[in-house]
């Protein structure tokens, strides 16, 4: 939230109007949320310590059955 609240502190010379207190309440709030859920998904990865980082991209579709 900390980071979250400089970012709009930042910004606020820039903006026309403040934003209300709900609506600054909120956005902190989700920001927050997600903030959450992306380091609750890093920790899970480097718990589950899979050897290396797979995507289709590099994926060999000629060493497959499914071909």
């Amino acid at each position: 939230m900390a980071e979250t609240w400089a970012e709009i502190k930042a910004e606020s010379p820039h903006r026309k109007q403040d934003l209300s207190p709900a609506l600054l309440l909120s956005q902190l709030v989700n920001d927050e949320v997600t903030d959450r859920y992306a380091r609750s998904l890093r920790y899970q990865l480097k718990v589950a310590r899979f050897p290396i980082h797979r995507d289709l991209f590099n994926f060999e579709w000629g060493e497959n059955s499914l071909s």
